[in-house]
């Protein structure tokens, strides 16, 4: 990670450490989120992107799942979620 990844209070930092630990993608998470993350905006109804590679051959991250894992790392590790 470099550049902004190191700052771990931005949104983009959280979601993509959230995706590394929880499904240990082969070349890591590409996340790219569809809104401005500057200091002081809440990341609210926001969309995103993320590039992932299985480690197993012909087998894909199911939507639904990534969205699970994800909310259950960010939950445990005190950040609010919100549907």
């Amino acid at each position: 990670m470099n550049g902004n990844w190191n700052d771990y209070k931005t949104s983009l930092f959280l979601p993509k450490k959230a995706i590394e630990r929880q499904l240990r993608p082969i070349y890591g998470a590409r996340l790219a989120v569809s809104s401005r993350t500057d200091s002081g905006v809440h990341a609210i109804v926001n969309t995103a992107h993320v590039d992932l590679t299985h480690p197993y051959v012909n087998t894909v991250y199911k939507p639904a799942f990534i969205t699970q894992s994800v909310n259950a790392y960010l939950s445990r590790n005190d950040h609010e979620i919100r549907h």
